[in-house]
């Protein structure tokens, strides 16, 4: 996504007020999850508040293995990883 459309994304109005975009994913085809560097300069744009968590998939041959989320730490400047609890609907 362009900074241009995850600013829209962000800014969006909702039907309900206190609704909000939380957080952002995207997947390692073949790789671990993990929060690479290209992850973190890409997240490091300054603009979006309240900081979103990012959750990384782990693709391997089309089937997700693992799924680990990630959360800005301003006062260490750094992403650390965050327990995720899946609930069912």
């Amino acid at each position: 996504m362009s900074p241009e459309d995850m600013e829209f994304l962000f800014q969006a109005d909702f039907e309900d007020p206190g609704q909000q975009v939380v957080g952002l994913y995207h997947s390692h085809p073949d790789n671990a999850a993990y929060f690479s560097e290209k992850d973190r300069e890409e997240a490091l744009v300054g603009w979006i508040e309240p900081e979103p968590f990012y959750l990384v998939l782990s693709v391997y041959r089309h089937r997700v293995l693992d799924w680990k989320a990630f959360r800005y730490v301003e006062n260490e400047n750094q992403f650390e990883e965050c327990q995720l609890v899946v609930e069912p609907a």
